[in-house]
């Protein structure tokens, strides 16, 4: 189960919010495969978590191909720190 691992995405955002980041302006991933990727779900729930759903993300391959998304198309439904603000 790739949930019970640590990707790249979380490694990369969880050093930065150490370092005292919490505001992002765009994700790069970038695959060594031919295909273009993009976050698993664990990793998708906890960028979402810091970043705007219009925040872009660019999904590359080797070859340099790429897809442009947005936080927002990957995850359309997430649970956001603006959840956590509303009252219930």
């Amino acid at each position: 189960s790739y949930s019970v691992t640590t990707c790249a995405e979380r490694t990369a955002l969880f050093r930065a919010v150490y370092e005292g980041e919490r505001a992002f302006d765009g994700l790069a991933l970038v695959s060594d495969s031919e295909t273009c990727i993009t976050p698993c779900g664990v990793c998708l729930q906890a960028l979402a978590e810091f970043c705007a759903p219009d925040m872009p993300v660019v999904c590359a391959n080797n070859v340099g191909v790429y897809q442009l998304y947005s936080m927002g198309e990957l995850l359309p439904h997430a649970f956001s720190a603006a959840d956590m603000r509303r009252e219930r």
